[in-house]
């Protein structure tokens, strides 16, 4: 579901072919139609660009991974939830120079939106 409403089926067993997690069919088809098309919608119009989430099935879409990218690379500041993996593309995200990374753990859990919002309001701190 995208914040503006929209609604697709992203996994289901009864889906079959590939791309596969576990027992779930990927319907790259609507994550391409709605997800990606709401990224690139984001990236246009809106000062924040919320992306959750960046994980398995959503990997498997080369769409979604660049609008991922360009959402990224843009002036627009983006929140998005990502895959612990070492799938290669997600290591390359995470690395950017732009991209600061905050591990969500039980213990800090209840002062992370604290957080990202002290991070949305005045950014990163940068290294001398």
């Amino acid at each position: 579901m995208t914040l503006g409403g929209e609604e697709g089926i992203l996994a289901h067993v009864d889906i079959t072919g590939a791309p596969r997690v576990s027992k779930y069919g990927v319907n790259l088809s609507d994550l391409e139609q709605i997800g990606v098309a709401s990224l690139r919608r984001a990236i246009l119009q809106a000062r924040y660009v919320i992306i959750d989430e960046i994980g398995k099935m959503e990997l498997f879409s080369d769409e979604f991974r660049q609008a991922v990218t360009d959402a990224v690379r843009s002036d627009r500041c983006v929140v998005g939830t990502v895959t612990r993996g070492r799938h290669p593309w997600v290591v390359q995200l995470i690395t950017l120079p732009q991209v600061c990374v905050l591990e969500l753990t039980e213990a800090n859990r209840d002062q992370m939106a604290q957080q990202i919002l002290d991070l949305l309001e005045t950014g990163p701190a940068v290294p001398d």
